[in-house]
Parts: structure tokens; sequence; C-alpha cells
């Protein structure tokens, strides 16, 4: 199957928007807890998807939908919003994000890719192989020279922070599966919208049942800018970010869209040289372009 210019533009739209995400949440999770950033970012991103319905008027009904459908839709939610969101968060308090994201994203492409491939009979061409092996080359450079961060880098990585970006890799790719699953006909926004607020819902429960508003980082205790920071990355993630990778899911499966969002520290990449100031690097620009081809090759 060949993917149109639309379908790359849909899947490239969530990598941008992760991108933009993932910088404001690398700066958050220094101050503020993985538990509360992920909760507040869910809401922010539930009303985003909101007001994406009411301006465009796609609304469904649930009881148009299978029981089943629904209850895997937010399994996938809460597993990979959730549960994986906020475990990955967590990972940035302990290693760079140039180092989690490679860690998180790859393991998730591999883990999706092969899952796809074996269970869910997503037919792939050689070229389309690799294109992907092309586009993890590519990320190596991109996440093992690109950023040059002010911070002199540690001499080893620290091993919990790894440990925790595996996690979240793992239970990303449940999520997408069971995403897969679940989709059958449904409208795109439509289904963001329920994975969203099952997460959220979830995430502020176990908040209050856990007694986490005693926490210092809980809302009271935060910084206005760094609640509206919060919000933006809700708003960019689950939002702008979800919304399109649900339509990719649905437009050319779970395999192709996770090798086409694998692309998200390439754009981080961009976006620390031109608005951090940071060095690009003769091997981060090497990987941008691997990476480039190998979207070229997958889409053949």
């Amino acid at each position: 199957m060949v993917l149109s210019a639309e379908d790359i533009a849909i899947a490239l739209s969530a990598t941008v928007s992760w991108a933009l995400a993932a910088a404001i949440n690398k700066f958050l999770s220094r101050t503020v807890s993985s538990l509360f950033i992920n909760t507040v970012r869910l809401w922010s991103g539930f009303a985003t998807i909101i007001a994406f319905v009411w301006i465009f008027g796609k609304y469904e009904s649930i009881s148009s939908h299978s029981a089943l459908d629904l209850v895997l839709l937010v399994a996938s939610g809460i597993v990979a919003l959730a549960l994986g969101d906020t475990v990955f968060i967590r990972s940035l308090s302990f290693i760079y994000v140039s180092q989690a994201f490679p860690v998180g994203q790859c393991t998730f492409l591999v883990l999706t890719v092969v899952t796809a491939i074996l269970f869910l009979s997503e037919a792939f061409t050689l070229l389309n192989i690799v294109g992907g092996g092309l586009i993890l080359g590519g990320l190596y450079l991109v996440a093992g020279f690109g950023y040059q961060s002010r911070i002199p880098a540690l001499k080893s990585a620290n091993l919990k922070g790894l440990l925790l970006a595996l996690s979240a890799a793992l239970a990303w790719t449940i999520g997408a599966v069971i995403l897969k699953l679940g989709l059958t006909e449904m409208n795109a926004i439509f289904a963001a919208a329920i994975r969203t607020f099952s997460a959220a819902a979830a995430l502020t429960l176990f908040q209050y049942g856990s007694h986490a508003t005693n926490n210092p980082s809980f809302i009271k205790n935060t910084e206005l800018t760094k609640i509206s920071l919060t919000v933006l990355s809700g708003m960019l993630s689950y939002g702008v970010g979800g919304i399109a990778y649900v339509a990719a899911m649905q437009r050319v499966g779970a395999g192709r869209t996770v090798l086409l969002t694998s692309l998200t520290p390439v754009f981080l990449l961009i976006l620390s040289v031109l608005f951090l100031k940071e060095k690009l690097t003769p091997q981060s620009l090497i990987g941008t372009m691997i990476c480039v081809v190998g979207v070229m090759f997958l889409s053949v």
C-alpha cells in the first residue's frame, strides 16, 4: 500500500506536536511530579478534543459502537496514556530527553512493528523494512550526537531512568495494539476523546485515592506559568497529536504510523537548534537526512 501525502502529513502532525510537548515536559519534570504533569495534560487534551468536536461537528453516539470496542478504547487510553506517558515523564527526571526518547521511541517502534506483522496481519514490503531500518539508524545518530546540552553529560546513564523509559515503551506498545483492535470504523476524534477521558479520569482517581493532593507539586502549590505550560503540553500531545495519531492508525495501520511518528527526536533536534540555540553537529545533520530518506522508502 502506497502512502499518500495526506497520510504522511497526518502522522507527522502528531510527531511535531509531540516534539513540542516533549521539550515542555523535560523542563517541567525538573520541579513538578510526573503524575501531576500528566493528569493536567490529559484533562487539557480532552478539552481540546471536545473543542474539535464542537467546531467540526464530529458528534457520535456511544450507543452506536459495540461494548467491546469501547472497552478496548478505554483500556488503550489507561495503558498507553495514563501509565505509559506518566512513566516516561518520570524517566525525564533521571536521564536527558536525548537518552529517554531513543530508548522509548525505538523500543516502541520495534515492538509495535513486530506485533503488527505477527498478530495484526499488516503487510510490509522489503522497501518498508529498509525504510524502518534507515529511520532507526538516523535516530541513533540524532539521539547519540544531536543534542548539545549546556549541562555536562553524565558519564553513565541512570539505570532507573532507562528502565522507566523501557517500561513506558512496553505500555505504549500494548496500548497501540489494543487501540488498533478497537478502532474498526470509529471516528478518530471520538476515539481520541474516549481514550483521553479514560486516562484522565483514571489518573485523577488515583491521585485522590492515594492522597497525592498532599504532594507539594499538587496544583495549589504549582506556579501559574508551569500550570500553563502543562496545559499547553496536553493540548499538543493529546489534542492535536492524539487526534492525528488515531487518524493515522485508521488510515495506514499501526506499524507504519509508529514508524512515521518515530521521527519525533528529529523534530526535537530542530527545535533545540532554532529556539534553544544549541549547536547542530555533522552527525545529527546526517541522521536527519537518513530519517528523511527512510520516510521516503516507507511511503513506497
